[in-house]
């Protein structure tokens, strides 16, 4: 009894730290899409000072929950939110806007599947 006890605990314990998991993730991809989001806007109305400082702010937002990230998510999927947070910057810098709006929807679009890769689904269990 005390075995199957203490896995009815452990199960429960993996369910709502996988719970958790998917909140604390679509919690940041929705931080960062905001702020990308801002960049964006910015970049629209030609303020690409404007732009790059969202860019900045998406980046360090990120970094700050490198601990957190490095523990949950593969490392290339880890790069490839950086590199497209990196690209924002450097399109909204070299001062056009086009390719900052362009790297914004990379930006936002690489976020989100993050977050719904973490998801759990029927057929990621099945």
């Amino acid at each position: 009894m005390k075995k199957e006890l203490f896995a009815a605990i452990l199960l429960a314990a993996l369910f709502f730290g996988a719970l958790v998991n998917i909140r604390v993730l679509d919690s940041l991809g929705e931080s960062i899409t905001a702020i990308v989001d801002d960049a964006e806007r910015a970049a629209r109305s030609h303020d690409l000072d404007g732009a790059a400082q969202a860019a900045e702010d998406a980046t360090r937002l990120w970094e700050s929950r490198s601990g957190y990230t490095h523990l949950v998510l593969r490392h290339s999927v880890i790069e490839d939110v950086s590199d497209k947070l990196g690209d924002l910057a450097k399109a909204a810098y070299a001062g056009n806007p086009g390719e900052t709006v362009g790297a914004a929807k990379a930006a936002r679009s690489r976020i989100e599947s993050m977050a719904s890769i973490e998801r759990v689904r029927a057929g990621s269990i099945f």
